[in-house]
């Protein structure tokens, strides 16, 4: 745990915030020494737009809250609308205030590449990160058949009666 302020933030925020923020700047450098034309004006104030709506989208997406173990589909599912609706916001923002604007290509593979490195990082480090240290621990007192039910139903993370 790290303490700002007073207020601590887990280990786990934090690898994963900097590894979306990585994932999202080798996004940018792939697209920049591919593309030829990555828009007019100032290239890094795009890039901060850019990272700034991802990121977001993700907080708003609840993709920073590591309690609930999410499955496959849904983890992908909300990446997948965290993008897209980042994808829509930037050019929103870039039709808004045209020195922010990419350009068609890069802005297209600028979106493809980030959220498919979004969805290969958060699936890599999914199962990594949240069975070792966001577990579920419950303490079942007594010798009754309803005790047995509630420590299979914690442990299988299923309903069994």
């Amino acid at each position: 745990m790290i303490r700002i302020s007073r207020h601590y933030v887990s280990n786990i925020f934090f690898l994963i915030f900097v590894g979306d923020i990585a994932i999202l700047l080798a996004s940018v450098a792939l697209t920049y020494w591919e593309v030829d034309w990555v828009g007019e004006g100032v290239f890094w104030p795009k890039v901060v737009v850019l990272a700034a709506t991802t990121l977001l989208l993700f907080y708003l997406s609840d993709l920073y809250n590591f309690q609930p173990q999410l499955d496959i589909g849904e983890l992908i599912l909300r990446i997948g609308m965290a993008s897209t609706i980042a994808a829509v916001l930037t050019a929103a923002i870039g039709f808004a205030i045209p020195s922010l604007r990419f350009g068609r290509v890069a802005f297209l593979a600028l979106t493809v590449s980030s959220s498919l490195g979004l969805m290969a990082f958060r699936l890599l480090t999914r199962d990594r990160v949240s069975h070792q240290l966001l577990r579920e621990r419950v303490l079942v007192l007594g010798t009754d058949l309803a005790d047995v039910i509630i420590a299979k139903e914690c442990e299988y993370g299923t309903r069994v009666g």
